[in-house]
């Protein structure tokens, strides 16, 4: 059975075809939480172009969901630094459109500014959407926050790639493979 994952702040969520486990570390304890996953994509599996989009949705929706709980977690043991829900939805909006303006309005304004030809205008575009992620990760990956959810998104490649070889998913287990997992 093949599971998937993504870090959070402070832990890790883990989604199988039925399930979703999130597990955040607290001062004193890992709090899990399970749920069933209650999936949009289910309902459109045998339509190819339906079925890609809907999962996308769906991993949208779910990794915005998990982030949420995981802030809101965290934010719970730092008295001082509690996150309200308008706060987190502020947050959410001005991500996604700077997201869209830097992935997408950015290289396609300077794209078709210096090429009207369809295939160098491809071209650019891609190396310029590439270019753009790689100066992100490169500035971001200086933030010690960021730091940390690369460790986490290292340890949950960990224990999928443990549970995916069939596994105890233990502490000593998950040591013996490494945080890049081969569908990553």
């Amino acid at each position: 059975m093949e599971i998937g994952g993504q870090a959070l702040i402070e832990g890790i969520l883990i989604k199988s075809k039925d399930k979703i486990a999130i597990a955040i570390r607290k001062k004193d304890q890992i709090k899990t939480k399970t749920e069933d996953t209650s999936s949009l994509s289910k309902k459109f599996l045998k339509i190819p172009l339906l079925r890609g989009l809907t999962i996308l949705i769906d991993t949208i929706i779910l990794g915005t969901k998990a982030l949420i709980y995981s802030a809101k977690e965290q934010s719970e043991e730092d008295k001082e630094e509690n996150i309200s829900n308008s706060s987190l939805i502020f947050s959410l909006v001005i991500s996604f459109l700077v997201t869209i303006i830097f992935f997408i309005v950015l290289p396609l304004v300077i794209s078709k500014l210096l090429t009207e030809n369809k295939v160098l205008f491809n071209l650019i575009d891609g190396l310029l959407r590439i270019l753009i992620f790689l100066i992100y990760i490169f500035i971001i990956s200086r933030s010690k926050d960021i730091q940390r959810i690369f460790q986490y998104h290292g340890a949950e490649h960990m224990a999928v790639h443990c549970f995916e070889s069939k596994k105890d998913l233990t502490t000593k287990n998950c040591r013996d493979f490494s945080t890049i997992h081969p569908r990553c």
